[in-house]
């Protein structure tokens, strides 16, 4: 698979981005889907080993820049931490929001990363990138 995804995690007042070994949904995401993460992510947060990176919002569009983003807030994020983020004019300009390519990941589902869990994942996202697919069908 040549498309590239970023998982952007609003946390709180913070705002990151994960790579493919810290949960979230990163392993299903790029290891069993083969999404390829966008050079900056690929690598400051999985190359480097760090697998995650908090970035002001300002920094979104220089990791976020991706065919899909994937969302994945912490439970714990207010609606009004998390409007802050998807009401930015940055998160406006991402390609992949102005193409309705983001697909938000339920935090339960998605936040363990032992095999069991990622199996799971795997078919959580395999039925909401179909679910996703088809609903830009009809549009």
């Amino acid at each position: 698979m040549n498309a590239t995804a970023t998982l952007v995690h609003p946390n709180g007042k913070e705002l990151a981005v994960l790579g493919d070994n810290f949960g979230r949904g990163g392993e299903a995401i790029y290891h069993a889907i083969g999404f390829k993460a966008n050079e900056r992510v690929q690598r400051e947060v999985i190359d480097s080993g760090a697998q995650y990176q908090a970035i002001s919002l300002e920094l979104l569009q220089e990791y976020a820049d991706a065919d899909i983003v994937f969302l994945c807030s912490w439970d714990q994020t207010t609606e009004e931490e998390l409007k802050a983020v998807v009401d930015s004019g940055v998160w406006r300009q991402l390609p992949a929001v102005r193409e309705n390519r983001v697909i938000v990941l339920d935090y339960k589902t998605f936040f363990y990363f032992d095999p069991i869990s990622v199996l799971g994942q795997i078919e959580a996202l395999a039925d909401v990138i179909e679910r996703h697919n088809g609903a830009k069908q009809k549009q």
